[in-house]
């Protein structure tokens, strides 16, 4: 599926929201994939969640190409802060890098010729872009299972699928109000250590929002598979499941849990017949996870 393109229009701001705690060196890569970029129309909001001034040298180059609003913010938490910024942001178009990702020459410029130009079928604009996050190093999928080549509209499950933040670009006055869940995510001091960025963007085409999965819109990322030993690895996926399950639970009801059950199960046994048991082992931990979450959700509301 293609999106109708109309005439080019003027292009706008971005507002980039960059969340940042214990990271100098990826820090440094993402801000110079960003000094490199063909369009230098936007402004960076840094919230600084360091206990020290890691991040103050890295970000005077940068602050003499485009605006810079460093904002320290002791509380721990990537929704919290991200939060923080969107209070801040004056662009017509928003985006949440991540601070160990980094934008591909010439990213930015196409999301900003993609909103302005992309109609819907019923000719009106696109609310939100997503694009497709590939491996630092190689072209595959940063995360396993997390990405294709078929752009389309996203609807409720494919906004589960597909909605990682570093890859999201919004539309200002389309998610005008539409904030993080604070519970959700790294630092948020919750069982739900992830899920934030799904949650936030289920939740943005539950309220009638239009999104388009583009993936000729790269974005790198590391690998988690490739950054961290077995141990921490299994401990992430399961608190990814965990969030997944219980805001998946919230949007989706029992039919989130049916629709990964099968699924899930056939890429354990696949991967086990291949003799890929890390990869075998990270699937099962993480529908553990989703299951618990599940649990989770129905606490919620019976509570």
């Amino acid at each position: 599926m293609s999106a109708p393109v109309a005439e080019r229009r003027e292009e706008s701001k971005l507002s980039l929201i960059l969340a940042s705690v214990g990271r100098d060196a990826e820090a440094r890569r993402f801000l110079d994939s960003l000094a490199a970029q063909d369009t230098q129309d936007l402004e960076l909001i840094v919230v600084d969640q360091n206990p020290d001034d890691r991040l103050v040298d890295l970000l005077a180059p940068v602050a003499a190409r485009f605006p810079v609003r460093h904002l320290r913010l002791p509380e721990r938490g990537v929704s919290r802060a991200r939060n923080r910024g969107l209070a801040l942001a004056r662009g017509d178009l928003l985006c949440f890098p991540d601070d160990d990702c980094l934008y591909p020459p010439g990213l930015l410029r196409a999301v900003v010729d993609f909103l302005a130009n992309a109609r819907t079928a019923e000719g009106r604009p696109w609310d939100a872009v997503v694009g497709r996050i590939l491996d630092l190093d190689h072209d595959r999928n940063a995360l396993p299972y997390c990405g294709h080549d078929r752009a389309g509209e996203l609807d409720l499950k494919g906004a589960y699928a597909l909605g990682l933040t570093p890859a999201l670009f919004c539309r200002a006055a389309a998610v005008a109000g539409h904030r993080f869940d604070e519970s959700l995510g790294p630092g948020a001091g919750t069982r739900w250590r992830s899920g934030e960025d799904i949650d936030y963007l289920m939740r943005l085409v539950a309220a009638g929002g239009r999104v388009f999965y583009n993936p000729a819109l790269i974005v790198r990322h590391p690998s988690p598979h490739a950054v961290y030993g077995l141990r921490t690895l299994l401990a992430r996926e399961f608190h990814c499941g965990r969030a997944n399950g219980l805001v998946t639970g919230r949007l989706l009801g029992a039919a989130a849990l049916g629709a990964e059950a099968l699924p899930n199960l056939w890429y354990v046994l696949l991967n086990l017949g291949l003799g890929r048991f890390k990869d075998a082992a990270c699937i099962g931990i993480y529908s553990i996870g989703l299951a618990l979450g599940q649990l989770d959700r129905l606490r919620k509301v019976i509570t």
